[in-house]
């Protein structure tokens, strides 16, 4: 009747009504018309959700004009572009989606269907939805592709899963792909000109960053699912930091001590940084810092190289290549300036840092690309640049000879570079930074880790399945 209602009471009856016309019901003449109605359904049992947490009293209409504007206000997931037309995810994100091809992977007797669970409660067995949720995907996609390891990383046999068809096509690996010197996804090069003007037309319009392409260059194939795919992994939640975030803390301390010209002391501002953070500051992360910074004011009060630049961020160190100028960006963690205007790099690791054999081989290109952006920025010349170990105190670099002795560094220091072969080096630098950005633009993406550290903790291990 009139009146004003709590607006939930309006929403049970339309959730009532929902119950009378389930999804199954409604009318669709093809996979995609059904994937339209499959996220429209979606969209308005969250717009259901959302409306159920408000408390205030409302009319029928009032009810009839909410209703219309959330539902008017609520977007559909759009047709995707090039970078986003492969989606890697749970089966559950695929229902609905209306895909070309849905490629299930991993469908071995153990794994789909799961087998019913018994209640730890009532003790009762609670059937799988499995089946009900391959129904789904077979009107999910026009294609669907089964497939199934024949055996598991520890060679153990694999029986493929009962919802494969009695006869199914086998296709031979070995008879498929003929042996190549490297493990690559087809040639490992995309050819479609489409895609390489995209390719193209994004680095010309928007910078590179250096830890992108730094990515590349620890393995083009982790590179091509995080950059361009953009699939992301799936984060585990933790009460916990993660390394990332001490490191970023950390990282922020030590910006904050030279900025404040060293009269705060370093643990006021590491407990600072905890607590706006609201992170747990341990014992060892202050132990870690302290005599990191006690060591680290001892080489600057020597040396009298002073921390003048803290996180110099470059925009516009632009690279030549065929395919056009590529601007990189990025921030320099640290720049030492000595009296007489030369200047030393030092990029901060809490981690392992590359040796001088990757810096020169351009396995890690960081010191590289902040060596010409400082060249850009700064008038002086440089003395060296390294990574400096916040956990050892070392610093794993490449240092001029006529200086290093100035620095702290004895000629049996690895990195030194005589003053005659520094502007070469330079040279050969950029011409390496030109190499990894062609064969960027070039499509070129084979799985090609340069050591076996990179697979360890990469993310896209289950796609590449290079082991």
């Amino acid at each position: 009747g009139p009146g004003s209602y709590p607006i939930s009471s309006f929403l049970e009856r339309l959730q009532r009504l929902f119950t009378h016309l389930p999804l199954a019901k409604w009318p669709a003449l093809d996979h995609q018309q059904w994937a339209v109605l499959q996220q429209s359904y979606h969209g308005l049992l969250q717009i259901s959700a959302d409306l159920m947490g408000v408390k205030q009293r409302i009319s029928f209409d009032q009810f009839e004009q909410i209703w219309h504007s959330a539902a008017a206000a609520y977007n559909l997931p759009q047709p995707r572009s090039f970078l986003q037309k492969i989606m890697v995810g749970s089966l559950p994100q695929a229902v609905g989606m209306g895909y070309h091809t849905l490629f299930m992977v991993g469908i071995t007797e153990t794994s789909f269907p799961k087998p019913a669970k018994r209640d730890w409660l009532s003790r009762q067995f609670v059937p799988s939805q499995d089946l009900a949720l391959y129904r789904q995907l077979l009107r999910s996609a026009e294609n669907v592709q089964l497939s199934f390891a024949e055996e598991d990383q520890a060679d153990r046999m694999n029986i493929a899963s009962q919802i494969f068809p009695g006869e199914f096509t086998r296709i031979n690996a070995a008879a498929a792909a003929p042996p190549m010197e490297e493990l690559t996804i087809g040639s490992g090069v995309l050819t479609d000109p489409a895609v390489l003007a995209d390719i193209s037309g994004k680095y010309r319009e928007q910078p590179l960053s250096v830890s992108r392409l730094n990515l590349y260059a620890s393995c083009p194939f982790r590179f091509l699912c995080s950059e361009l795919y953009q699939l992301e992994a799936e984060e585990m939640l933790s009460d916990e930091i993660t390394p990332q975030e001490e490191g970023s803390l950390i990282h922020d301390t030590l910006r904050l001590y030279w900025e404040h010209q060293g009269r705060v002391p370093i643990n006021e501002i590491l407990v600072e940084r905890y607590s706006a953070a609201g992170e747990r500051l341990t014992q060892r992360v202050i132990d870690l810092v302290t005599a990191f910074n006690r060591k680290d004011v001892e080489l600057v009060e020597k040396s009298g190289y002073y921390p003048k630049y803290l996180e110099q961020r470059f925009q516009d160190l632009v690279i030549e290549t065929s395919g056009g100028k590529i601007k990189l960006n990025g921030i320099i963690d640290r720049i030492d300036l000595s009296p007489d205007g030369g200047y030393v790099i030092y990029d901060y690791k809490t981690g392992t840092s590359p040796s001088v054999r990757e810096i020169l081989q351009g396995e890690n290109l960081q010191l590289q690309v902040y060596l010409l952006a400082a060249g850009s920025l700064l008038p002086g010349k440089v003395h060296g640049m390294a990574f400096y170990n916040i956990g050892t105190l070392a610093r794993t670099g490449l240092w001029l000879e006529s200086t290093h002795r100035s620095l702290g560094l004895t000629k049996r220091s690895s990195g030194i570079i005589p003053d005659q072969e520094w502007e070469q080096l330079t040279a050969d630098f950029y011409r390496t930074l030109q190499t990894y950005l062609e064969r960027i633009l070039s499509g070129y993406f084979p799985i090609a880790p340069v050591n076996d550290r990179v697979c360890s903790f990469c993310p896209y291990r289950a796609i590449c399945r290079k082991e």
